[in-house]
C-alpha cells in the first residue's frame, strides 16, 4: 500500500517477524520480482 511520496507499506506475517526478529515499525529490506513462470494445474 502507499505510504507517503516515495515509500509503500508491505504487511508481513507475525510468523515472519519473529523469525526474523523484527518489530512493528521496524524499516526492512525487501526484493520483489515478477513470476512469468509457466504453470500447469
Amino acid at each position: 500500500m502507499r505510504c507517503g511520496a516515495l515509500q509503500h507499506m508491505l504487511g508481513l506475517l507475525k510468523s515472519i517477524r519473529e523469525q526474523t526478529r523484527k518489530q512493528l515499525g521496524d524499516t526492512i529490506k525487501v526484493q520483489i520480482w515478477k513470476d512469468d513462470g509457466d504453470r500447469t494445474v
